[in-house]
C-alpha cells in the first residue's frame, strides 16, 4: 500500500548493502571450548604492512566481536571444513568494549604440517577457496538478529536480504528494506514517477549492542562505513534544490514543485543522509579555515570521517 501514501515524483533513497556470512563458529585450540566470532571490519593497516605475495594472501586481520568464556589475548581458535583448517589468533582485546578484539586469521589444508610456514594459499584451492571472502562463504553463516530466535540456514543468505542488495559488507540487513519487492519498486517508479536512488551503509555490530553505560555521554558508538557515488549525491542535491527553488525537474514544465519529497528507507539510510549533511558542513568549515583538501579527479575516491560527537561540537562552536 506504499504507493497509496508516497507522493508523486518523490525521491526514494534506499540502502543497498548486502549481509555477508560473517558469523563463525570456532573452538579453542587448547580446550575445545565453543567461541562465536562475528567478523566486523578489516583492519586498515594490514594492507600497508603486507607485501603482495602468495603467502600473505592466506592471512587476514579483522576487528571481530567475540562470544565465549575466557577468550584471552593470545588464544588460538580453530575450525575445519572441506579439507581446510581455519585458525584465528586473538591479538588484542578492545579496551573500551571487551566484546571486541583484533583477530588474525590464517588458513591451510587440514592434512598439512601445522609448522609449515611456507604453505601457500594456492594449495587449498580444490574447493575454490582463494581469499577471506571465500573463507567466510565456506565457514560462516548469516548473522541473524537475536529476535528471530533460530539458527541461520542456507536459504538465509538469499532471503535475509533486500531485493536491491548489491554491496556485500553488513552484519545485519536494513530491516525496513525487507518490506520491498521488485514488483513494488517497479510499481512506484511506473505509477508514481518515484526517483529510486541507492546509497550504501554497512551495518555494524553496534546494532546488536545495547546501551550499557549510565549516561549517553559514556556510550561508545562503533564505527560504520558508508559510500555514495558522486552522481547520486548530485541527484539528491538537484532534487532538493529544485524543490526549494521551484525549478523544473527535467521531465516537463511545472513538475519541480512536486519533487519536494525525499523519503529515506529505514534508519540506516536516515543516518547516512544525516552524516552526509554534517560532513558537508565540516568541509565548508575547513574551507573557511583554508584547510580544504585540494580538488580531486572525478574518478578518484574521497574518504572522510565524522566523529561521534563532531555534529554536537559544530553546533556548540556556532551558537556558543
Amino acid at each position: 500500500q506504499l504507493s497509496c501514501f508516497l507522493p508523486e515524483r518523490s525521491m526514494l533513497v534506499a540502502n543497498d548493502t548486502k549481509v555477508v556470512s560473517a558469523r563463525l563458529t570456532m573452538r579453542k585450540e587448547r580446550t575445545g571450548g565453543h567461541v562465536e566470532v562475528l567478523v566486523v571490519s578489516e583492519n586498515q593497516n594490514q594492507n600497508q604492512n603486507q607485501n603482495q605475495n602468495e603467502k600473505q594472501k592466506q592471512k587476514s586481520s579483522w576487528k571481530c566481536m567475540l562470544k565465549g568464556k575466557n577468550v584471552k589475548e593470545g588464544s588460538t581458535l580453530v575450525a575445519e571444513k572441506d579439507g581446510v583448517k581455519l585458525m584465528a589468533v586473538i591479538c588484542r582485546r578492545n579496551e573500551e568494549s571487551k566484546q571486541f578484539a583484533d583477530v588474525e586469521f590464517t588458513w591451510r589444508r587440514s592434512n598439512e604440517d601445522d609448522h609449515d610456514e611456507n604453505e601457500l594459499i594456492d594449495k587449498v584451492t580444490e574447493k575454490g577457496i582463494i581469499d577471506f571472502g571465500d573463507i567466510l562463504n565456506t565457514f560462516g553463516s548469516i548473522p541473524l538478529p537475536p529476535y528471530m530466535k533460530r539458527e541461520a540456514v542456507k536459504r538465509d543468505s538469499e532471503s535475509y536480504q533486500t531485493v536491491y542488495a548489491s554491496s556485500p559488507g553488513s552484519v545485519a540487513a536494513p530491516t525496513a528494506g525487507l518490506h520491498f519487492t521488485s514488483d513494488l519498486v517497479e510499481q512506484l517508479i511506473r505509477e508514481k514517477e518515484v526517483d529510486f536512488q541507492k546509497i550504501t551503509l554497512h551495518t555494524g555490530p553496534g546494532t546488536f549492542v545495547p546501551l550499557q553505560s549510565k549516561s549517553v555521554e559514556e556510550h561508545h558508538m562503533h564505527t560504520e562505513t558508508f559510500s555514495i557515488s558522486r552522481q547520486t549525491l548530485r541527484n539528491i542535491f538537484r532534487h532538493l534544490s529544485g524543490s526549494v527553488e521551484g525549478k523544473d525537474d527535467g521531465k516537463g514544465e511545472g513538475k519541480g514543485e512536486g519533487k519536494k519529497n525525499l523519503v529515506a528507507v529505514g534508519t540506516t539510510t536516515v543516518r547516512t543522509l544525516e552524516t552526509i549533511y554534517w560532513l558537508g558542513l565540516k568541509l565548508l568549515r575547513l574551507q573557511g579555515k583554508e584547510q580544504r583538501p585540494p580538488p580531486q579527479e572525478e574518478e578518484e575516491e574521497l574518504n572522510y570521517t565524522l566523529g561521534q560527537w563532531e555534529p554536537y561540537e559544530m553546533v556548540r562552536d556556532h551558537y556558543g
